[in-house]
């Protein structure tokens, strides 16, 4: 388990291939195709920020929380508690409407996030650090121009 845990992301990275591969062989319905596909993004956003390139853990605590603990292994932002909060969001934000699809508020809520998630990594995190680029920020792009 602790593999798992200390390498989450690269495990979303094959998450979020095996996701994508669902949602263009199996999906018939054009809904759950796109919940797919941004569940495939999302996996896809999680690698981004924790695997290649990283770094959102640093600018997480530092930039935004104001952190000024230089010993990393104390932060709240580790990776047990970047795992369980990142994919337990994604199930509730993104699966919980592919299992109930006639509650519409449900897809409503994954669009929001979608919306929140490009406006976080276009403006607010560029504007609070001081630069072009943040990570996590190509994919929370892609994630909202489905």
């Amino acid at each position: 388990m602790r593999r798992v845990i200390n390498n989450w992301h690269n495990v979303s990275l094959v998450l979020a291939v095996v996701t994508a591969l669902i949602a263009v062989f199996a999906a018939e319905n054009i809904v759950p195709k796109l919940l797919l596909a941004s569940i495939a993004v999302l996996f896809l956003h999680f690698f981004e920020e924790f695997g290649f390139p990283g770094g959102f853990p640093w600018m997480g605590m530092r930039v935004l929380m104001g952190s000024k603990e230089p010993n990393s292994t104390k932060w709240n932002c580790n990776n047990l508690s970047s795992m369980f909060g990142n994919w337990s969001f994604l199930i509730l934000i993104y699966v919980l409407p592919l299992i109930l699809p006639d509650v519409r508020f449900l897809l409503l809520a994954a669009m929001i996030f979608s919306l929140l998630e490009l406006l976080a990594h276009l403006i607010v995190f560029n504007v609070k650090q001081r630069t072009i680029y943040n990570p996590g920020m190509f994919t929370g792009v892609f994630c909202s121009r489905r």
